[in-house]
């Protein structure tokens, strides 16, 4: 995912998509990918974990 989203996108609709929030929760998801890689384990396992 990256922003800007398009303007047809439903997740435009919910706050943590719209603006500041989806740069922040991006910047944070770019940290989780980089502790998934250390860990040899893919993003959704971190998540799940």
């Amino acid at each position: 995912m990256k922003a800007p989203l398009a303007e047809n996108d439903y997740r435009q609709n919910f706050s943590r998509f719209q603006g500041e929030n989806l740069i922040d929760n991006l910047k944070k998801v770019e940290v989780l990918k980089q502790i998934s890689h250390t860990k040899g384990s893919t993003l959704a396992q971190l998540a799940i974990a």
